[in-house]
């Protein structure tokens, strides 16, 4: 399962915020942060020009709220400073790196998180490999990051992916990727004429899974790859059962609805 996702640099948030919205009012005074604002009757938008009607006088402190929003707006994590401190750590510990891909809102990407953090599956991957999560809009680089692993042509995200920290593929015949300093993909959930996993739930998809923990390497054992499988199959049925729960709720509340008709 998984979600289309569109990234281009116009929708990506910018590094630094601005000091000031390019949109301010001729007549609109500076803020003052030290102030602080009751806002009253929204009178205009868009809301970075917002006028408030206070007293009898126009004031437009929509603006002060968003330069207030965009001040303390946290920095960006570099997605490549990550990456990279990630393969220094599985080199040093002679281990490849587990990369995901997310993004903001995807439900699937959410769902794969959860179940990556499940105590069962978190203990092996800690145990197997090093894990890291690289969100393609809220850090600075991430969008980068998934087209030189994956290409530009991925389908949805999750994207997952095993690197060779070591600077060797040790497994040469199932490398999909070029050597890097971002090191080299071992495996991927999506490969030549396989479409993207993205979220693990059919049979084929989670057997897949297996597969290339098998292949790259990552040395779980026997028992390990059954608790993969095991859990992937839970989160399905959960999820079946979440979603009927809803259907039959939704239809109890269709039949007592009252026939307006009438």
């Amino acid at each position: 399962a998984r979600a289309a996702i569109a990234v281009d640099d116009a929708a990506k948030p910018t590094d630094k915020p601005t000091d000031k919205p390019a949109d301010r009012p001729a007549d609109m005074p500076a803020t003052d942060s030290t102030k602080p604002t009751n806002s009253g009757l929204v009178a205009s938008l868009p809301l970075s020009t917002i006028r408030v009607a206070r007293g009898g006088e126009a004031q437009y402190e929509g603006l002060f709220f968003v330069d207030f929003l965009s001040e303390q707006r946290a920095e960006r994590v570099d997605a490549i400073a990550n990456l990279e401190a990630a393969l220094s750590r599985a080199k040093r510990e002679r281990k490849n790196v587990f990369v995901w891909f997310s993004q903001p809102g995807n439900a699937w990407c959410r769902e794969f998180g959860d179940w990556l953090n499940e105590p069962n599956i978190k203990g092996l991957f800690e145990n197997a490999l090093v894990t890291v999560m690289i969100d393609v809009e809220r850090s600075a680089g991430g969008g980068e990051l998934l087209e030189s692993h994956a290409g530009k042509d991925v389908e949805g995200l999750p994207w997952f992916g095993v690197l060779d920290a070591s600077g060797e593929r040790s497994a040469p015949e199932k490398a999909q990727g070029e050597q890097s300093r971002f090191g080299s993909v071992l495996v991927a959930s999506q490969s030549p004429g396989k479409p993207n996993i993205g979220y693990p739930s059919s049979d084929e998809e989670i057997e897949r899974v297996k597969q290339m923990l098998v292949e790259s390497g990552s040395g779980l054992s026997e028992l390990g790859l059954k608790m993969v499988e095991d859990s992937l199959k839970a989160r399905r049925e959960a999820m079946v059962a979440r979603a009927e729960a809803a259907e039959a709720a939704a239809r109890e509340r269709e039949a007592i609805k009252p026939d307006e008709s009438k």
